[in-house]
């Protein structure tokens, strides 16, 4: 919830930022929210507004880092012939479900983007509508690099058959959240 750079503020540069002081919690957003999860206290809109601002200014610095790496590799000729994978872990939530952060398993904290650019732009601008798993990004860079794997059993599948014929990887996929302690 922190760009670390004041130059990177864009959607909560004109915005005084909140105190997101309570009685007896710690002041980082981050803690806040998760004291909101607790049900110890509800966010003001003053406050939940900045939250998604500086949020909405992280990602935004994610993108132009993102860009400045891409160009790198053009400048280096490396572009063409990469296997560039983008993706997220997991989404956030901002009060949707009367929760914050990513302690869900709602849409918002699990449709995550993933985006594949292969070596020489093979199938360039495909948009794939199907639900794939995280644990499928490891075989398929296995299958694009011709990485030999040794048979080794894997929970994911390569995407590469999706992307090139549009042959579903999964039928069915869900998601489940384990509590420990």
């Amino acid at each position: 919830y922190e760009t670390g750079d004041p130059a990177m503020n864009h959607f909560s540069k004109d915005m005084t930022p909140p105190t997101f002081e309570r009685a007896g919690l710690e002041t980082r957003a981050t803690h806040y929210l998760q004291r909101g999860n607790e049900g110890r206290l509800t966010p003001t809109q003053e406050e939940l507004d900045y939250m998604i601002a500086v949020y909405d200014d992280c990602i935004r610095m994610v993108d132009i880092k993102i860009g400045e790496l891409l160009e790198r590799l053009r400048e280096r000729g490396l572009y063409d012939d990469a296997l560039i994978i983008l993706l997220s872990d997991h989404g956030e939530s901002f009060f949707e479900h009367d929760k914050f952060l990513h302690q869900t398993v709602y849409e918002e904290n699990c449709h995550v983007p993933l985006i594949v650019k292969l070596p020489r732009n093979q199938d360039a601008g495909k948009r794939i509508p199907d639900q794939v798993l995280l644990t499928d990004v490891f075989p398929t860079i296995a299958d694009v690099l011709k990485i030999d794997t040794g048979g080794a059993e894997m929970d994911g599948h390569s995407l590469l058959p999706l992307i090139e014929t549009g042959n579903a990887a999964h039928p069915l996929i869900y998601v489940q959240r384990v509590l420990i302690g």
